[in-house]
């Protein structure tokens, strides 16, 4: 029996060498898929941005080019990071990247005040500190992300930024519904903290939700806000070290 072409065929590429300029496509790959391929396909990330860039050919070698290194800036790609293209049928490949921890990157812009501030959830885990501390939060884009890394004193709960609450607008609120990997929905109060800065605690419920996660000292939460599901989290995680429990220490 002849084998169903794939009709979302995909590759991979480690982020190596110099890839500021351009980047080769798999010699297999486009001898095998190269008749669904145009002079400028499309590149679109999970969060909906989208670029345009040319694939030009040198020695029998494909590359994307022009607009390529607008696509590095943007996503912020570093050495080591992971891409995965998938090729659409009308020659757009929508993109995810991830960063050298395993998990997939998040990109953000919002709009606080009159200043725009890229939030990078795998290399930074607040919002910059550039703006003041009173600016007021604008225009939110698509989604906001931050990351979170556990330690021992997130047993009984799990503190997010102020700034990163404010921007996405739950600071006024008492209650929140966590999404998990698995679609499953926990929920869960928030309480308010005006120490330190500031802070939002994700306090009852977060429990439930790291023991039924299987949640470990290392393991790093990605917490994903998305304004068409009003009040709700999506959280990935990414498991680290086994070894470690987040189970009381004995005093």
């Amino acid at each position: 029996m002849a084998s169903q072409p794939n009709s979302r065929p995909s590759f991979f590429k480690v982020i190596i060498g110099d890839f500021g300029t351009k980047l080769q496509l798999p010699p297999f790959f486009v001898k095998t898929y190269k008749e669904r391929f145009i002079e400028n396909p499309v590149l679109k990330t999970t969060c909906g941005k989208s670029w345009v860039v040319s694939m030009e050919k040198t020695n029998e070698k494909y590359w994307f080019t022009t607009g390529w290194p607008e696509f590095v800036e943007a996503n912020k790609l570093l050495v080591g990071d992971f891409c995965v293209f998938w090729l659409n049928g009308d020659s757009t490949f929508e993109v995810s990247v991830y960063g050298r921890n395993c998990c997939e990157k998040q990109l953000d812009v919002i709009e606080i005040g009159r200043k725009k501030t890229v939030v990078s959830v795998n290399n930074s885990p607040t919002i910059s500190e550039e703006d003041e501390e009173g600016d007021d939060v604008g225009e939110a884009m698509t989604t906001l992300s931050y990351e979170r890394i556990l330690n021992k004193y997130n047993i009984s709960f799990c503190s997010l930024p102020v700034r990163f609450a404010k921007g996405i607008g739950i600071v006024s609120e008492k209650k929140m519904v966590l999404r998990d990997p698995e679609e499953r929905l926990w929920p869960v109060k928030l309480v308010v903290r005006h120490t330190s800065g500031g802070r939002v605690d994700i306090m009852h419920g977060w429990s439930d939700f790291r023991l039924g996660n299987k949640l470990a000292i290392g393991d790093t939460c990605f917490f994903k806000f998305i304004p068409s599901a009003h009040n709700v989290l999506h959280v990935q995680i990414c498991h680290r070290d086994r070894g470690k429990s987040l189970k009381p220490e004995k005093i």
